[in-house]
């Protein structure tokens, strides 16, 4: 390469790019090209084509992705991400791609979305795909990072870390491998024997493999670790380029021909060109989902886009407008109804010095809320939603802890910064009673990817869609498995084993819903519901059934009552004109103005002619109340969250004749301030939980029903292994003297 003369300005914390006059990429770090000598425009396209889609089989005649249900692609270094979109490219032109392509890219030193940009100028058929990538291209800490692009049949996971230590928090078995980073001589780690096992343990058997790089030693490592190696002929300057194909001897017998077809029933067809098809009413469901809730809804949104027919089940009546007035005198409720008809809700990442699980889960959350809320859901930002940022206001610690002490987390200072959160400026902390330049990150911090929801607007819209059917006050009964006739270890997960019955069900003389898998979403109604209505059967009946009831005794789920108060603007904006136009956190929460909802997912509380509603609304809340037996609008919240607001927001004092109109709820939540996600029992294949999201069921519950949608579908979740087992569901169990015991 020659000289380099052209200079990237990187956003801080991301990797040096040095431009030559020809745009030929240069890393300092590496003292390496990011292409092949004079391979720039068409012929760095032409290149990434030829090594890899055509070396994995992708492109060129009868393409091995086409009439798959999906298609996982691992790549192990993103670079400028030109493979990934001569991929995603490739997979448009094909008139029978797979109905949904995954595509996990690892990389240690991601690089500015500006070099992304650079990268494909020149290619006009890469234009409009590049721009939507770096739409999404933003706050890579490290970690796992999920992109949706596609109109959501496109899946791009991002792991930004260390190539070995990434590939041991992969869950997922890749249909095609992409061999890709700098010189061996000058990065030997993504080459060396280790990274190819690494490799070899993420493939399926006849997987393809594909790179440049024909280097001995490289060849050597990946025959040693199972693949079978082939040189192809390459495209100038290399002479050759390598495939592989992972045909290990010891595993050979225990695989026949590799199917054609992944095993899925439906063809959801093209994007925009063949519709999902209406799942018929007298067919079982592929899934049955109980609980309409945020967990649920996004659950079967997600099962139903990749082509399964779900069924969501709801104890209570949905939603409505038609409440009383007075919400204080409404009649209290029993747990098993939830937060289900949360009217707005607030989500904003969460922070910690050391970067600690529940601040990876939301960030990763969070960024799969945002791709969801802006999809073709219908949803109108402004009006369902809105990414105002939220001002947080952190709680004063009476005493200097050693946690408050260590320094910030290094990706806390580069990305996490840069595009997630920030230091509250001057006049953003005035709102707080704070003084101008007193406060820091202890203080005051501004999210900049934060806002909120109406809760019931967002539920409607998921739930919309033609492969879910949803039947409202159906109490489930009993939920059996059909497994009589051999040993529960023995049941074919693929293979409808569950009937679920309800009322319903019963007073029409039906023997309930068949179905592959059922999932519980119903918060603390899940333990209950599956103590008094889980019906096992057949050989290992006693043994499924005693560690079912060890897992939800070991589970120290907590009711948590909220209640939030809701308000007309006018009546603070006669007292007030300085209004934040961004939402607050802290001891309570602030946001408005809040518009008019629609009357078909108004807020509980409010009077649904059009007359009587205020034009726009103000919420404060909610308050934390522990174990509430019943959940109840009470005075004395009331006035604790108006007590509450006045700290949070000292400037914008309440009149005392604001009339407020009154919800309340309960989430769950677990000591360890993380979910339960996942199956309950290796013995009992095809039953699933999601519950304990607490107060941040906006945060987590698209990106935990992706992870649930990997467990069924065996494409990859948005998570590392180490959340995965972090959010498990015998995650307090642990064997001790042969017995099982509650951890501590």
């Amino acid at each position: 390469m020659g000289h380099p003369v052209l200079h990237s300005d990187p956003e801080a914390g991301f990797e040096q790019v040095i431009w030559s006059e020809q745009l030929e990429p240069f890393n300092p770090r590496f003292k390496d090209s990011y292409r092949s000598k004079g391979s720039h425009g068409q012929a760095s396209l032409a290149h990434a084509r030829h090594v890899f889609l055509e070396g994995c089989g992708l492109i060129g005649p009868d393409p091995l992705w086409q009439h798959h249900a999906q298609w996982c692609i691992l790549e192990t270094g993103f670079g400028l991400g030109l493979n990934f979109l001569a991929t995603y490219h490739a997979w448009l032109k094909d008139p029978h791609r797979p109905t949904h392509l995954h595509y996990c890219a690892i990389e240690a030193h991601p690089v500015a979305v500006q070099d992304i940009d650079k990268s494909t100028q020149g290619l006009d058929e890469l234009k409009a795909l590049s721009q939507e990538l770096q739409r999404h291209y933003w706050g890579l800490t490290p970690g796992f990072h999920r992109l949706t692009l596609g109109q959501g049949f496109v899946h791009l996971t991002l792991c930004i870390g260390d190539v070995q230590e990434m590939l041991v928090q992969l869950s997922t078995f890749f249909d095609s491998l992409y061999l890709d980073g700098f010189n061996p001589d000058n990065n030997p780690q993504m080459w060396n024997a280790l990274t190819m096992k690494g490799v070899a343990a993420r493939a399926k058997f006849g997987t393809k493999a594909a790179t440049w790089c024909d280097n001995k030693d490289v060849r050597e490592h990946l025959q040693a670790a199972g693949f079978v190696c082939e040189r192809r002929p390459g495209l100038s300057p290399e002479e050759e380029v390598l495939s592989a194909t992972f045909s290990p001897a010891w595993q050979a017998h225990l695989h026949g021909a590799r199917p054609r077809v992944l095993p899925c029933r439906h063809d959801l067809g093209l994007p925009k060109q063949a519709p999902p098809l209406a799942a018929a009413p007298t067919q079982d469901p592929d899934v049955v989902i109980v609980g309409a809730g945020l967990a649920g809804a996004t659950a079967a949104h997600t099962l139903a886009m990749r082509g399964l027919k779900v069924l969501v089940l709801e104890m209570q009546d949905l939603p409505s407008t038609e409440l009383m007035k007075d919400s204080l005198n409404a009649p209290p409720r029993a747990l098993k109804r939830g937060a289900h008809g949360l009217p707005f809700g607030l989500f904003h990442p969460m922070n910690s010095r050391d970067d600690n699980l529940q601040s990876k889960m939301t960030r990763s959350g969070i960024r799969v809320l945002l791709d969801t809320l802006n999809s073709e859901l219908g949803l109108q930002a402004g009006q369902d939603f809105k990414v105002c940022g939220v001002l947080e206001k952190k709680k004063p610690s009476k005493s200097k802890s050693r946690h408050e002490a260590l320094p910030l987390h290094p990706s806390l200072q580069t990305a996490w910064l840069t595009h997630w959160s920030r230091q509250a400026l001057d006049n953003e902390v005035a709102f707080l009673g704070l003084s101008s330049g007193a406060a820091d990150t202890s203080q005051a911090l501004f999210h900049e990817k934060a806002g909120w929801v109406n809760v019931q607007a967002f539920l409607q819209a998921l739930l919309k869609h033609p492969m879910i059917t949803l039947k409202a006050q159906e109490e489930v009964t009993r939920i059996e498995c059909d497994a009589s006739d051999r040993p529960l270890s023995d049941i074919d997960s693929n293979r409808a084993q569950w009937r679920v019955h309800t009322t319903s069900s019963s007073k029409q003389g039906l023997d309930g819903y068949r179905t592959n898998h059922v999932i519980l979403t119903t918060s603390l109604a899940s333990p209950q519901l599956l103590q008094e209505a889980l019906n096992i059967t057949g050989p290992g009946a006693n043994g499924a059934h005693d560690e079912i009831h060890q897992t939800l005794e070991s589970w120290p789920l907590q009711a948590i009552k909220g209640q939030l108060n809701l308000g007309d603007m006018k009546a603070l904006s006669a007292e007030h004109t300085g209004l934040p136009h961004f939402a607050v956190n802290g001891q309570s929460s602030w946001m408005g103005p809040l518009p008019t909802p629609t009357s078909d997912c108004g807020p509980p509380g409010l009077e649904t002619s059009s007359s009587a509603l205020p034009s726009a609304l103000f919420c404060i809340g909610a308050s934390y109340e522990r174990e509430c037996h019943w959940v109840e609008n009470t005075t004395e919240s009331q006035v604790s969250n108006a007590h509450k607001f006045k700290a949070l927001l000292p400037g914008l004092e309440m009149p005392s004749q604001t009339p407020l109109f009154d919800w309340s709820g309960v989430r769950s939540t677990c000591h360890d301030r993380l979910p339960f996600v996942g199956p309950l029992s290796a013995k009992l294949p095809g039953l699933w939980v999601c519950t304990a999201l607490g107060s941040r069921g906006l945060s987590l519950g698209a990106m935990l029903s992706r992870h649930l949608c990997a467990l069924i579908t065996g494409e990859p979740s948005p998570l590392p292994k180490r959340l995965i087992q972090a959010i498990g569901t015998q995650r307090f169990l642990k064997e001790q003297d042969g017995q099982r015991q509650v951890s501590p």
